[in-house]
């Protein structure tokens, strides 16, 4: 499992697109679980998990200051597992591409086998 941290180039106290970031990375993942091939479980209100039945998963996880604002991310961390190669490409560039739309960096936190 690669497990990555994102943030914004301006830092999150300063990221003003937290609910449209959210929005996003559901609605790239929801058509999976649309046509049947992945499910989504949401565990709490900051997680969810897409994934299908070969072994290969996102999840995300969000930790919200609640105290200042409900809906201003603190932290994002997104995992990827793959059962197999072809689905890294599209896992990790869908990654990719979210970053580079919303102005994050990817911090690869850790490598899990």
């Amino acid at each position: 499992m690669k497990n990555y941290q994102l943030i914004p180039n301006v830092g999150w106290h300063d990221f003003s697109h937290n609910n449209e970031l959210k929005d996003h990375l559901y609605a790239v993942f929801m058509p999976l679980v649309n046509d049947g091939n992945w499910s989504y479980t949401n565990f709490t209100s900051d997680t969810g998990s897409f994934e299908d039945e070969l072994g290969n998963s996102v999840l995300l996880e969000f930790e919200n200051d609640f105290e200042e604002n409900v809906d201003s991310i603190i932290s994002l961390n997104v995992s990827i597992a793959t059962a197999k190669k072809s689905e890294i490409s599209f896992l990790e560039a869908t990654l990719i591409k979210t970053a580079n739309k919303f102005g994050l960096y990817k911090e690869k936190s850790s490598d899990a086998i």
